[in-house]
């Protein structure tokens, strides 16, 4: 056997975090106002966060993320509502300084994530690794970067306009998937609601997005699924039927072969979770 060798790869952990958890709400209380000597990022899950920060109102809908700096005040606007759920993590990260820095990531410090499933899915692992020991500096500061990373690139896609984005034709199609992807859709339904050829659409669609549409309505609903499946409140056959699966039989095939796993082993790796009351 050849003699393993060590490279050692320079890595900065400046940035890291602290701690983090899921809130649930029990419809009492309201957040306390203080100043962190660290900063928090947060993901609404479920209902509505009313916060300040110094002089700045923030009404956060789920999706939405905020960053709070480390040394402002803030505090709660109002009573946490009932269906109020969110994703905390406390960070630090240290100022620019006499140091070269490779690269800096410009993250702005409030927007709404395209995608939360994704974004959900890193804090699970920071979470799981939190509860079970493995959670290490370097560990915290990768999967924090990656985070904020995700805040960025949907910042950055965000300002872009529609219209630079795709043809008009694509994003009704995307709006219409949106609306009705819990019902037994397909390509034809599509096409006929837009008055359109379905040859037409799906060619036009997979020349954008490079995949079809029957995909992009899977993928949809495999991105609910994965939501429903980590609240935990309902059977797999339940889910599948709210995401539009008529067949659990189906709907199985379909999340392992767009995730790499069943539902059953995605809900139970998903299950250590750190709650708290914040």
């Amino acid at each position: 056997m050849a003699r393993n060798e060590m490279l050692e790869i320079p890595f900065s952990v400046s940035t890291y975090a602290v701690n983090g958890g899921l809130f649930i709400s029990s419809g009492v209380g309201v957040h306390e106002t203080r100043s962190l000597d660290t900063s928090e990022l947060i993901l609404v899950r479920t209902g509505t966060l009313d916060l300040f920060e110094e002089d700045h109102n923030h009404h956060l809908e789920p999706g939405e993320t905020i960053i709070l700096r480390a040394g402002r005040t803030h505090g709660g606007l109002a009573p946490y509502q009932p269906d109020l759920s969110f994703y905390w993590l406390h960070f630090q990260h240290s100022p620019r300084g006499r140091r070269r820095e490779v690269e800096t990531l410009t993250v702005p410090t409030s927007t709404s994530i395209r995608d939360p499933q994704r974004f959900i899915e890193l804090f699970h692992i920071y979470l799981d690794d939190q509860e079970t020991g493995r959670l290490t500096r370097h560990s915290s500061s990768l999967l924090l970067l990656l985070m904020l990373n995700e805040i960025r690139d949907d910042a950055t896609r965000e300002a872009q306009t529609s219209e630079e984005r795709c043809p008009t034709i694509v994003l009704r199609i995307e709006s219409y998937i949106a609306a009705h992807y819990h019902e037994p859709i397909r390509t034809a339904t599509i096409a006929a609601q837009m008055k359109n050829n379905p040859d037409y659409i799906e060619r036009v669609f997979h020349e954008t997005r490079g995949y079809s549409i029957t995909r992009a309505i899977n993928r949809r609903r495999i991105r609910d699924a994965k939501t429903l499946l980590i609240q935990n409140y309902m059977n797999i056959e339940e889910v599948a039927l709210s995401c539009g699966y008529q067949d659990a039989g189906y709907f199985r095939r379909v999340f392992k072969g767009m995730t790499g796993m069943t539902p059953y082993a995605f809900r139970k790796k998903h299950c250590h979770l750190h709650i708290n009351s914040h």
